[in-house]
């Protein structure tokens, strides 16, 4: 009897068949076991840190062929990376301003201005990471030569380990800082859903700087807030990097990971680490514009030119990325280039100023050669503000384009009289200036505030301990009086020109860590017991530094978000950010056309509907309806003028912003019963949904 001929097709069919089937139920089984969310949020991390690597591999690249343009020389591999992965930021953050004007705010031309960037650096990567290899080898050779780290060095390595993944517990988590929800995140949002960059009006933060913020849209597209969060996390290991790197250059090793530790762990660093804020950027650029200063002022080199260019840059980045900079970083280089330039001028050879024939035979007199120094320095000093500001000037641009004011809101009278306002000339600047003017100190106050400050908690101990005893150290090296005067002018600046926040002093603590690791490294070494003990002080500065964050994570209940055991929905529920059940309800239940009228609230990141809010600061929406209303029925007919379907009214919030900001300034009496009488009449609101003082009505 015949056997029945098989099939030779069955086995290609089959094969194919069970290996997607077995893949998708596997992949479908651990989707819904909760075993496994940790493994999905894994998954989630490793695509955001590969994307971030993506995004500095590409800014490096940009950042290393603008400075081989500039034929900038760099001694190390690491100075290198720190000072091409620092402007090439700035590069993309720009180039995404560019493709948000032309509209094209898109996953594919952002991945294709990324791709291109490193495609087109390839041969000069393979080149780096020779250098790299070599000085790698090299410093091996060397240490091989001398004795092993000793256990402060060590123990400074696992401190500043176990710093970043505590910060890091912050990053993973979703975001709930005020600043975070209100600008730096939500108006990137709006740019990446509208694909382009466009006017927000009633917010005065959409037209600050923003080179931070467009990385952050380049995030939001690519991602998510994770991974814009990551972003700014990463500024600050960039910053850290930084000190080491140009500590490393005119201070010992010990100096240089003493530094690193001591920015690293200042509280306040690790909470911005944590948060999408723009500070980091700010500290980063600004430390390299002085360091860039410092190279020029000390080098010998016969091209050390090129690093007053450099600083000029980061200078122009400073103050793209805020306005505070023009203010309090911008006068330092110019008073160093002065110095430097005058002192050449007044250290010329004698014969040079006076009537004695030199060289050539000719007399020139002493006048004549003061005056050609002076215009030497006036022309460098010119050249240095004309790159700096042309560096920053996408911003102005951007201003001017929206709001006539290129440095808008400030001179706000001026640009509005001669240019006009495109938003009605509405901007009441006397209430933002009074919310941002300085304190009324007298000279003698500045050494109270001074003390004040770095008792403050979010600041540490590490600079009240070891920052005074530079009295008593000899020699204190050039590299490091420079710094302590920029951040003692810093500081100056700060105190009068400022409403005196301590966040907005960290620009200033890396010279003042580097000050601190010099102290350490002067007083340690000497004395066997004193040795002992000032490592002891410093670990425990550390650890003190560090205790607060740990008890932050507990307090939020970040870590089970921050690993992924709870959803992000849930998260939020459960979170201090009490707003977002309303939000929630807002995105699930109300249809997809509504528009949403804020009152009081304007934290509008999490809403997915269109919204329309005003900061604080900025003209209040419903009390200039209001105040120019006689009825109730006026209101809703003004409100439906504008497309208004919903409004939310924050009762915590209205009445935060009302006694702080003023925010609430009614025409009278009559205006603000009128305005209770619309909110809860139930006329011509009715109430959809209230929780814990947030109210979401529906306009009739």
């Amino acid at each position: 009897m015949r056997k029945p001929t098989q099939s030779r097709i069955e086995p290609l069919i089959a094969i194919p068949f069970l290996i997607v089937w077995i893949a998708g139920i596997s992949l479908r089984f651990l989707y819904y076991d909760e075993r496994f969310y940790l493994l999905h949020y894994l998954l989630r991390s490793l695509a955001n840190a590969s994307l971030l690597c993506f995004i500095v591999l590409a800014a490096f690249c940009a950042g290393e062929k603008l400075w081989r343009r500039l034929k900038l020389h760099f001694d190390t591999c690491l100075e290198t990376f720190v000072f091409s992965t620092a402007v090439g930021l700035g590069i993309i953050s720009y180039s995404v301003l560019i493709l948000g004007n032309v509209r094209l705010l898109y996953k594919t031309p952002c991945y294709l201005l990324l791709a291109g960037i490193i495609a087109a650096s390839i041969p000069r990567i393979r080149l780096f990471l020779k250098r790299l290899r070599d000085e790698r080898q090299g410093q091996a050779e060397k240490s091989a030569l001398q004795s092993i780290d000793s256990p402060f060095i060590t123990a400074l390595k696992v401190i500043f380990v176990i710093s970043i993944c505590l910060y890091l517990v912050q990053v993973f988590s979703p975001p709930l800082n005020y600043d975070s929800l209100a600008y730096h995140l939500a108006i990137p949002k709006i740019y990446a859903q509208e694909h382009h960059v466009s006017c927000i009006p009633h917010n005065v933060y959409a037209n600050f700087p923003m080179t931070m913020e467009f990385l952050y849209v380049l995030g939001l597209l690519l991602r998510g807030d994770i991974l814009a969060k990551m972003m700014h996390f990463f500024m600050g290991i960039l910053t850290a990097l930084a000190i080491y790197s140009f500590s490393r250059k005119y201070f010992e090793r010990k100096t240089a990971l003493a530094a690193s530790l001591i920015f690293y762990n200042i509280p306040l660093v690790g909470l911005l680490s944590g948060w999408a804020f723009n500070d980091l950027m700010l500290t980063a650029y600004e430390f390299l514009a002085v360091a860039a200063i410092v190279n020029w002022f000390l080098s010998k080199e016969p091209k050390k030119e090129n690093w007053l260019w450099a600083s000029a840059i980061f200078c122009g980045l400073s103050i793209g990325t805020k306005y505070p900079a023009l203010l309090l970083l911008l006068p330092f280089p110019l008073l160093a280039i002065a110095i430097k330039l005058m002192g050449q001028a007044c250290l010329t050879p004698t014969s040079e100023k006076t009537n004695n024939p030199v060289g050539d035979g000719h007399a020139r007199p002493a006048n004549k050669v003061a005056k050609k120094g002076n215009s030497y320095a006036i022309k460098k000093l010119a050249l240095f503000l004309l790159i700096t500001l042309l560096v920053a000037s996408p911003w102005f641009i951007k201003n001017a384009f929206y709001t006539h004011n290129p440095v808008y809101p400030f001179f706000y009278g001026f640009f509005n009289k001669v240019f006009g306002d495109p938003g009605g000339g509405i901007f009441d600047t006397q209430r933002f200036m009074k919310h941002h003017r300085p304190q009324n100190f007298q000279a003698g106050q500045i050494f109270s505030l001074l003390w004040r400050t770095n008792m403050d908690n979010k600041i540490g101990p590490a600079f009240i301990l070891f920052l005074p005893l530079l009295l008593f150290i000899r020699p204190v090296k050039p590299a490091l009086k420079l710094l302590l005067l920029f951040a003692g002018l810093y500081f100056v600046l700060w105190t009068f020109f400022t409403h005196q926040d301590t966040r907005f002093l960290i620009p200033s603590l890396p010279a003042l860590c580097i000050g601190s690791a010099y102290v350490i490294t002067c007083i340690t070494g000497k004395s066997k017991p004193l040795t002992l003990f000032v490592h002891m002080v410093i670990l425990f500065v550390a650890f003190f530094n560090l205790s607060w964050m740990p008890l932050t994570i507990a307090k939020y209940g970040l870590l089970k978000a921050a690993v992924g055991i709870e959803d992000r929905n849930e998260f939020l529920m459960g979170s201090a950010f009490y707003q977002y059940s309303a939000f929630d309800y807002i995105n699930n239940e109300l249809p997809g056309d509504a528009r949403i009228l804020f009152v009081g609230e304007n934290q509008t990141y999490y809403c997915n509907r269109e919204i329309v809010s005003n900061s604080p600061l900025d003209m209040n929406i419903i009390v200039e309806i209001v105040n120019k209303s006689s009825s109730q029925e006026q209101i809703r007919n003004e409100l439906n003028s504008l497309g208004i379907t919903h409004v939310l009214y924050n009762s915590s919030e209205v009445k935060r912003v009302a006694e702080y900001y003023d925010s609430f300034n009614w025409a009278g009496e009559d205006a603000s019963e009128l305005f209770m009488d619309f909110m809860s009449s139930g006329k011509y609101l009715t109430e959809v949904f209230c929780d814990g003082g947030v109210f979401v009505s529906e306009l009739q």
